[in-house]
């Protein structure tokens, strides 16, 4: 069928991987591109998560909840800004 690895192989010791040296051809560089968009999405959901106490949340109501994760991405994202100030 054509498939091609977008994730790179990880090397075990000196064992070598057979698809390694397979490079994707033009047609899968917008799934390369995806993935590195996901992982960057996936990446800030689980720093909400641990870092600004979205797994932690206390009040009960839909609006609550809602204000509670908002007040989250704020923090987040402040702390974006600042990082890029440094």
């Amino acid at each position: 069928m054509g498939h091609v690895p977008i994730i790179r192989a990880v090397k075990r010791g000196r064992k070598e991987i057979p698809f390694q040296s397979v490079q994707p051809s033009r047609e899968f560089t917008w799934a390369a591109d995806r993935f590195e968009e996901r992982t960057m999405v996936e990446r800030v959901y689980a720093r909400l998560k641990h870092e600004f106490t979205g797994c932690q949340i206390r009040v009960r109501g839909a609006h609550k909840i809602m204000s509670h994760l908002m007040f989250g991405v704020l923090a987040l994202t402040a702390d974006e800004i600042l990082k890029l100030g440094t």
